[in-house]
């Protein structure tokens, strides 16, 4: 990650330490003060985000680490809070955030493969006239779904939709210099 506060966050993620940062929302004109709890890093779109408890509004709270203005101070000692069990970073990300657009995802997956995308799919089928391969539909972020699907190479391909296989695509040809 190459924003600053990436490092001091990732420190007090790991040592459960609260931290206070100047936010600087894109609708405000001055930043302001925030005292967090952090649980953990959520990366999307191509951003780092921090989730967490924001103290002074005693609620969950996502923020982008490109909206941190200053530095981030950890504050108190380690092990100063506990995460909620059972909390999902990345599900508090997507919930939290219009950053995290979702969209429902019909991946060909050949079978014996694509565990990750299986595991979490709406459903699995195997795929007529395709002997070897399953329809898997799965939910997610354009960007987070395109990494998963080229995690699997040539074992998974998108039918739908448009946007997702337009993304993986562009990132293939990106890789092989080809035109985008």
């Amino acid at each position: 990650a190459d924003e600053p506060a990436f490092e001091p966050l990732w420190d007090a993620v790991g040592k459960r330490r609260q931290v206070t940062f100047p936010y600087q929302r894109a609708s405000e004109t001055e930043p302001t003060t925030r005292r967090v709890q952090p649980w953990g890093l959520a990366r999307s779109s191509g951003r780092w985000y921090v989730v967490g408890l924001d103290v002074d509004r005693g609620a969950e709270r996502v923020f982008r680490l490109s909206r941190i203005v200053g530095p981030v101070r950890a504050s108190g000692r380690s092990g100063a809070y506990d995460v909620p069990a059972g909390t999902d970073v990345r599900a508090v990300a997507r919930r939290l955030s219009p950053s995290f657009p979702s969209v429902r995802a019909e991946v060909r997956v050949r079978q014996g493969t694509g565990v990750g995308l299986r595991r979490r799919a709406e459903s699995v089928t195997p795929l007529e006239g395709r002997a070897g391969w399953d329809l898997v539909v799965v939910e997610g972020p354009v960007h987070d779904l395109s990494d998963e699907v080229l995690t699997y190479g040539t074992d998974a391909v998108v039918q739908a939709p448009e946007s997702l296989r337009d993304e993986v695509v562009s990132r293939l040809r990106a890789v092989a210099g080809g035109p985008r």
